[in-house]
């Protein structure tokens, strides 16, 4: 199975969002970044503006293990 984003696509691209101000935070690891983004996807596609993905969900859409996700979650 190919994974969802595997090609680039510019006219199509699907995209997160990632304050400026967090980029460049000191201390906070790319993965935590890249979850933030991710969970912002999450906002709103439940009624009443709030979702509560799982972690192995999450893990499954980045492509990355539980434990990673978690240790984000943290930072």
């Amino acid at each position: 199975m190919k994974p969802p984003c595997s090609e680039f696509n510019p006219y199509g691209l699907h995209a997160i969002r990632i304050p400026l101000e967090m980029v460049s935070y000191p201390g906070l690891s790319a993965g935590a970044k890249l979850l933030y983004g991710r969970l912002a996807l999450y906002r709103g596609r439940q009624e009443g503006g709030f979702c509560r993905p799982s972690l192995e969900k999450l893990a499954q859409a980045m492509g990355t293990s539980v434990d990673s996700v978690d240790r984000w979650l943290g930072d």
